[in-house]
C-alpha cells in the first residue's frame, strides 16, 4: 500500500516538472495551455483528487502568469481559496483571499472588473471570517464587498443579495437580530420581484434561522415552510435547474426536522428528515446530509431507540469526513453527538472517546493548549456553544463515573471541565458571539452551574478538601449572578420593545425569590456537610 502511495506521488511530481520544463518553450497560446489544466484541477476537484488538483491548478497558474492573463490568475486564487475552505485549512483559505485582493488592486486595470474583483474577494473573506469565528472583521469584510459592488455601472443584483444576507447571517450570529432581520430587507430589494425565487427561498430560510435561534421554533417554522414551498412548488423550474438546488432543499428539509424536533413532535421530523435522505447521492451534498442523519438520530436517541439512533449518528459522521477530509468543527459536532448518546447509556469509555475527538476538532489550528488539553485563549475554540456543550459533557461524564466508580479523582477532572464551561459563559455573554440566543445560554448555564455545584459539594464529602466548599459558592454565586443579569437585560428589552411586564408576571421579583429559596438550600448542605465528621 505504501509502495502504491509512493508511486503515485511520484507519478504526480513527474508530471509537474515535465509540465514546468516545457512552460517557457512551448510556443502555444499560453493561456490555452492555462484553460487545460484549469480544466483538468476542476474534474479532479469534483472526483475528489486532492493532489492532482492542486498540480494541475498550480500549473494553469504559471501558464496564466506568463500571458499576464490576470483575470484568470484569479480564478484560480478563489478556486484554491474555496479549496482549501472546504479542506478546513482555514489559514491557508486566507492567504488566497488576500492574493486576490492584492491582485485585483495591482494588476486588473478596468476599473468596472477592478469593482467586481475586490467585490467578490471581500465576499469571500467575509464568509472565512465568519466560519472563523471573527464576526466583527466578517461584517467590515461584507460591507467592503457591497461599496465595492454600489460602484459597478452595471448593478450586480445577484452578489449585492448575496452580500446583505452574508451580512445579516454575521449580525445574527452577533445576537443582533434586529440589525439581521434590516439587511434581510435590504437583500430582498435586491431580487427581482418575478423572479429570484432561490434567493427569496434562502432568505425566508434564513429569517426563521433567527426566530429558532431564539428559541422561538412556532414563529421559526412559518418561515422555514414558506422556503421549503416555495422550492416544491418551483415556479418555472427556475430553481431545480441551480446546481446548488438539492443542498439547499436538503437544508431547509433539515431545518423543519430540527424545528419540529425541538418541539417533540417526532413524526412531522422525522417526515422531513426522511424527505432529505431521499435526495441523497454518492459525494454529492455530505455536509448537509451529515447533518440530517444527526437530526434523525438525535431523534431516535430521544425516542429511547439508542442503537438506530446511533447507528444514524455514525453515519453522520462518516458522511462529514469524507467531505471534510480533516479535522473540522462539522466532524467535532458528531463526536460529541455521538459522545452524548453513549453518556445517556453510562458506556463511559465510548463516550471518553467521542468526546475527546470532538474537543480536538473544535480546536483551531493556532491554538496553544496546556499540559491538560485546555486552550489558552477562550477564542482559540471554533464554536464556543459546541465548544461548551463538550465541556458540560465532560463535566457529566465525571460525575457519572465518581457515582459508578466512588473514585473522587474524577470530581476532579469534572470541575476543570465546569471551570473552563464558566470562562467560556462568561466569554461569550461579554462578546455576544454565540451562535444561540441569550435565553439559550442562561437556560443552560443554569443546569452547568448547579452540576458544578454538585460535583465540588461531592469532592468535599469524599476527600475533605475545605478548597471543594470555596468552589461550590464560586459555582453558586456565578449561577445567581448569571440568572439575575438575563432576567435584568429581559425586563429592559421587554420595556424597550413597549412589552408591558406584567405578562410574565413580574420575571424579575419572581427570578430573584426563586434564587434566594436555592441560596437558602445550598447554605443548607454546605452547613449539612461541614457538620458531618
Amino acid at each position: 500500500m505504501l509502495f502504491h502511495h509512493l508511486n503515485r506521488s511520484l507519478l504526480l511530481l513527474f508530471l509537474l516538472i515535465g509540465q514546468v520544463s516545457l512552460l517557457f518553450s512551448q510556443s502555444a497560446n499560453a493561456t490555452e495551455q492555462g484553460d487545460q489544466y484549469y480544466l483538468q484541477a476542476k474534474l479532479a476537484f469534483r472526483n475528489r483528487q486532492v493532489d492532482s488538483f492542486i498540480l494541475y491548478m498550480d500549473v494553469a497558474l504559471q501558464y496564466y502568469r506568463k500571458d499576464e492573463n490576470w483575470n484568470q490568475v484569479f480564478s484560480c486564487y478563489q478556486g484554491l481559496s474555496n479549496f482549501y475552505r472546504r479542506q478546513g485549512d482555514f489559514a491557508r483559505s486566507l492567504i488566497y483571499a488576500d492574493s486576490l485582493i492584492m491582485l485585483t488592486r495591482g494588476k486588473i486595470e478596468d476599473e468596472e472588473d477592478r469593482y467586481d474583483g475586490l467585490g467578490h474577494a471581500y465576499l469571500l473573506k467575509g464568509v472565512l471570517n465568519n466560519e472563523l469565528g471573527y464576526l466583527e472583521e466578517a461584517i467590515a469584510n461584507y460591507r467592503r464587498a457591497i461599496v465595492e459592488k454600489e460602484k459597478m455601472e452595471k448593478v450586480d443584483s445577484q452578489a449585492l443579495a448575496k452580500s446583505w444576507n452574508n451580512l445579516a447571517i454575521a449580525h445574527s450570529d452577533l445576537g443582533d437580530y434586529e440589525q439581521a432581520l434590516k439587511c434581510y430587507q435590504r437583500a430582498f430589494a435586491f431580487l427581482p420581484i418575478d423572479g429570484g425565487w432561490e434567493g427569496k427561498a434562502t432568505i425566508w430560510n434564513n429569517i426563521g434561522h433567527i426566530y429558532f435561534l431564539l428559541d422561538q421554533p412556532d414563529s421559526a417554522i412559518p418561515y422555514f415552510l414558506r422556503a421549503y414551498r416555495l422550492f416544491q412548488t418551483d415556479p418555472e423550474g427556475a430553481i431545480s435547474s441551480s446546481l446548488q438546488y438539492a443542498g439547499n432543499y436538503i437544508n431547509f428539509c433539515n431545518n423543519l426536522g430540527k424545528a419540529y424536533l425541538k418541539r417533540k413532535q417526532y413524526d412531522s421530523s422525522y417526515l422531513y428528515l426522511a424527505e432529505a435522505l431521499r435526495l441523497e447521492q454518492p459525494s454529492q451534498n455530505d455536509d448537509k446530509l451529515s447533518l440530517s442523519y444527526q437530526l434523525l438520530g438525535k431523534l431516535r436517541v430521544d425516542q429511547g431507540l439508542y442503537q438506530e439512533g446511533l447507528d444514524l449518528l455514525n453515519k453522520s459522521l462518516l458522511k462529514a469526513v469524507a467531505f471534510y477530509q480533516s479535522p473540522h468543527p462539522r466532524i467535532g459536532v458528531c463526536h460529541l453527538e455521538i459522545g452524548r448518546a453513549h453518556l445517556e447509556r453510562a458506556q463511559w469509555e465510548k463516550a471518553r472517546t467521542h468526546l475527546t475527538q470532538a474537543w480536538e476538532n473544535l480546536l483551531k489550528n493556532s491554538a496553544q493548549v496546556d499540559s491538560l488539553g485546555f486552550p489558552d485563549l477562550i477564542d482559540h475554540v471554533f464554536s464556543k456553544i459546541d465548544m461548551l456543550k463538550v465541556a458540560h459533557a465532560f463535566g457529566e461524564l465525571g460525575l457519572q463515573q465518581y457515582h459508578g466508580t466512588g473514585k473522587d479523582h474524577f470530581l476532579r477532572e469534572a470541575l476543570r471541565y465546569f471551570h473552563f464551561a464558566d470562562d467560556l459563559i462568561v466569554s461569550m455573554r461579554q462578546s455576544y458571539l454565540g451562535e444561540e440566543s441569550k435565553h439559550y445560554l442562561a437556560e443552560r448555564s443554569d443546569r452547568i452551574y448547579g452540576e458544578a455545584i454538585e460535583a465540588a459539594l461531592a469532592y468535599y464529602r469524599s476527600s475533605g478538601d475545605r478548597a471543594a466548599l470555596a468552589e461550590a459558592f464560586f459555582f453558586m454565586e456565578r449561577n445567581r449572578a448569571s440568572s439575575l443579569m438575563e432576567s435584568r437585560m429581559d425586563k429592559e428589552a421587554r420595556m424597550f420593545s413597549n412589552i408591558r411586564a406584567s405578562e410574565k408576571g413580574q420575571l424579575l421579583l419572581s427570578e430573584e425569590s426563586r434564587l434566594k429559596r436555592e441560596l437558602a438550600a445550598y447554605r443548607r448542605l454546605l452547613f449539612e456537610s461541614e457538620s458531618k465528621p
